[in-house]
């Protein structure tokens, strides 16, 4: 069987972006200082890195995702601290809207075949954790921590893949 040789769909071409982040949070202590309370929101807008843009990647409308927009996230964030000699305790939300989520599927049929496809989907993310940590001695400390975290595509509806509960 002859392999016929495809050409390089994005030979030639560049790209130069400028993205945005920032955060802000608010923290206050309580209790003779051993309770904080801290609230922060952000935004950080995140280039597509090398096996999201190549590396057999395409769109489900071209033979490239090249053009695979970069993902903007906005979080909103909010917690508890608590310390006090040996033992400590912690408890903490977040909430995610990311606008142009980079989604990596296989299997996607085009056309007689099956492509794995970059594409661009609204989603957002929620979860929280709790931790309790002892020092029970000099240098030592006994940590644990329960997390949970959800993602939700918003431009297929339901849960967003590559994201774990």
């Amino acid at each position: 069987m002859m392999m016929m040789a495809m050409p390089n769909p994005t030979a030639g071409e560049s790209r130069d972006e400028t993205l945005q982040s920032g955060f802000a949070r608010y923290e206050r202590d309580y209790a003779d200082g051993t309770l904080t309370s801290y609230t922060g929101i952000g935004h950080v807008e995140r280039f597509p890195d090398y096996w999201e843009l190549f590396s057999d990647k395409e769109t489900d409308t071209t033979l490239s995702a090249f053009d695979t927009r970069p993902e903007k996230n906005t979080q909103l964030d909010t917690g508890l601290v608590w310390s006090d000699g040996a033992l400590s305790a912690s408890a903490s939300l977040f909430w995610n809207e990311i606008e142009d989520y980079i989604l990596i599927q296989s299997g996607v049929q085009k056309g007689m075949r099956k492509a794995t496809v970059a594409r661009n989907v609204d989603a957002h993310t929620f979860g929280g954790e709790l931790g309790v940590g002892w020092a029970f001695a000099a240098g030592w400390k006994l940590d644990t921590t329960l997390a949970y975290t959800r993602g939700e595509n918003d431009t297929d509806g339901g849960a967003l893949a590559q994201q774990p509960p």
